[in-house]
């Protein structure tokens, strides 16, 4: 389990030290460059260690703290958007302007340095514990207490932009990953229409709970679910069991494959800035 978990968080981690260490290099960059070298990670392994010990919070210098970029215009939508495992809310934060909205406000939270089971105990942000990630029928190795402190979080975001005046059908949430994650179990239990769900790379987690869970407000959220067709992480046949299950419960959602691994996709990037701007126009 720790090998084909530990290519995903090698490439964040040297990623981000490379973009913070040489400002010039786009972080999208970086992504791209480490995941086409896959077959060279096992020679520098011993590096990833290294950052992880240290927590990522020492000489490695990665900034922890949440990403907010106001609008660019008068601001009348807001997204809110979760990073993946060992990632932080500056990972994504950097493709902000390939969405082309610039009358809404991003938000990229910061999970919370917790020890992952899955990688032998180690710290690291995360919305939760992984287990394991072998199939899980009966929710056995499911952290639902680190996903209801999330969730929470999620929504408390989610109610101050209500509060600063946002209508919910103005606000999309979504996530990579294990932010994703979060997402979807956030927007099934949610009790405001929101405008939109992005799920990209990911899975739907506690699926033996959300259906008690489950509002009618949440599953009339639009959702928009992306996944790699070369994902050997989180395999494209869980990323469409996962969508099946949603539309099962009552959901609206569209599923698109991309030729990527555990990654982004530029044809993805586009999808989803037209996604948003349909979701989210210009007021």
């Amino acid at each position: 389990h720790f090998s084909r978990m530990r290519s995903g968080i090698f490439r964040t981690v040297l990623s981000r030290c490379i973009s913070q260490s040489f400002p010039g290099v786009p972080l999208s960059f970086s992504r791209k460059f480490f995941s086409e070298a896959e077959g060279c990670f096992n020679l520098t392994f011993g590096l990833l260690i290294f950052v992880l010990l240290v927590n990522f919070d020492s000489s490695v210098g990665l900034d922890m703290g949440d990403v907010v970029i106001d609008a660019k215009s008068k601001h009348t939508a807001t997204v809110i958007f979760l990073h993946g495992l060992g990632d932080t809310g500056h990972g994504w934060s950097s493709a902000t302007p390939m969405f082309n909205l610039p009358h809404a406000k991003f938000i990229y939270p910061t999970a919370p340095t917790r020890p992952i089971t899955l990688n032998m105990g180690m710290a690291m942000p995360g919305w939760f514990d992984i287990k394991t990630l072998d199939k899980d029928d009966s929710d056995e190795h499911t952290d639902f207490e680190g996903l209801e402190q999330s969730r929470k979080m999620l929504e408390s975001l989610i109610t101050k932009e209500v509060e600063a005046g946002i209508e919910p059908e103005r606000i999309v949430i979504g996530g990579f990953s294990q932010g994703g994650a979060v997402s979807i179990f956030t927007a099934a239990q949610s009790k405001r229409k929101l405008g939109g769900l992005l799920a990209l790379s990911t899975w739907t987690p506690g699926h033996t709970k959300l259906p008690s869970l489950l509002t009618g407000e949440g599953k009339s959220i639009p959702v928009l679910q992306c996944h790699g067709t070369a994902d050997p992480l989180l395999p494209h046949s869980l990323g469409k069991q996962s969508n099946d299950l949603l539309n099962s419960l009552g959901f609206k959602t569209s599923f698109h494959s991309f030729p990527m691994q555990h990654a982004s996709h530029p044809d993805e990037i586009r999808l989803v800035a037209e996604t948003l701007n349909s979701w989210l126009p210009n007021q």
